[in-house]
């Protein structure tokens, strides 16, 4: 009896990973940046272990703002920012500037932070303005 709910559970578990995408949902392991280039740069590209000096304006999908930031630094790849970062600026040219959606698996998850409720998609637009030693 107990192999036959094991086997249910299972055969219940595929099916939902498989249908899921095809009601138009997505699971954590699916969940992925969406980037837009506003503008591309001219510049060197970002890579992941580069550090890299941004200008930033962070919303919720609604279009509030809950944060912003001018010359922030980081070291892509790190974990010193949310994932949805460390995954949505390399590729970026100096000079460019992105619009990342940041779905909450790559960013605050459930628990959210400080201003962040739990669950949320943020947006972020991007500057990238120096990569050190490029």
């Amino acid at each position: 009896m107990k192999s036959l709910k094991a086997f249910l559970s299972l055969t219940a578990a595929v099916a939902l990973a498989v249908m899921l995408p095809a009601c138009g949902g997505t699971s954590p392991s699916d969940a992925t940046v969406t980037i837009e280039d506003l503008v591309v740069g001219t510049g060197p590209a970002a890579v992941t272990g580069d550090t890299v000096v941004v200008t930033y304006v962070g919303t919720f999908t609604s279009g509030t703002q809950f944060d912003a930031g001018s010359n922030f630094v980081v070291r892509l790849g790190q974990g010193n920012v949310i994932k949805g970062w460390d995954q949505g600026i390399p590729g970026m040219q100096v000079g460019g500037k992105r619009r990342l959606t940041v779905p909450p698996e790559l960013a605050y998850g459930k628990t959210g932070n400080a201003s962040i409720p739990g669950n949320s998609t943020l947006k972020f637009d991007i500057t990238l303005t120096l990569i050190a030693g490029k």
